[in-house]
C-alpha cells in the first residue's frame, strides 16, 4: 500500500473504518442519483469515523464519482487475484 495521506490517517483500531467493496446500479437506472442515495442510506447512522470506498485502479469514472460525492483518494494498492482452494465453492 502506498499512503497518500499521513501515516496516522491509515492507522486502524478495528472500529475506525467501514469498507464499501461493491456498490452498483444497473445501467438502465444510472444518472438518477440512486447510487448516491444507496450509499447515503448504507452509511447513515454508522458508528465508524469514515468509510472506505474501494475501486479497482482502472475505474477512473467510479473514482471521479466518489470524489464528486466528497470522497478523497487515501491510498492505492495492487490487488492480486487468489485462486480458490481445491473443492471450494467460492469464486
Amino acid at each position: 500500500m502506498e499512503p497518500v495521506q499521513p501515516a496516522r490517517f491509515t492507522a486502524e483500531t478495528g472500529r475506525r473504518t467501514f469498507a464499501v467493496i461493491d456498490l452498483a446500479v444497473r445501467p438502465t437506472h444510472r444518472g438518477r442519483g440512486l447510487g448516491r442515495r444507496l450509499l447515503d442510506e448504507l452509511l447513515a447512522g454508522r458508528p465508524e469515523e469514515r468509510a472506505a470506498l474501494a475501486t479497482a485502479p482502472d475505474e477512473g469514472e467510479v473514482q471521479a464519482m466518489y470524489q464528486r460525492w466528497g470522497g478523497a483518494m487515501s491510498a492505492a494498492c495492487q490487488v492480486t487475484r487468489v485462486r480458490p482452494s481445491p473443492g471450494s465453492t467460492s469464486m
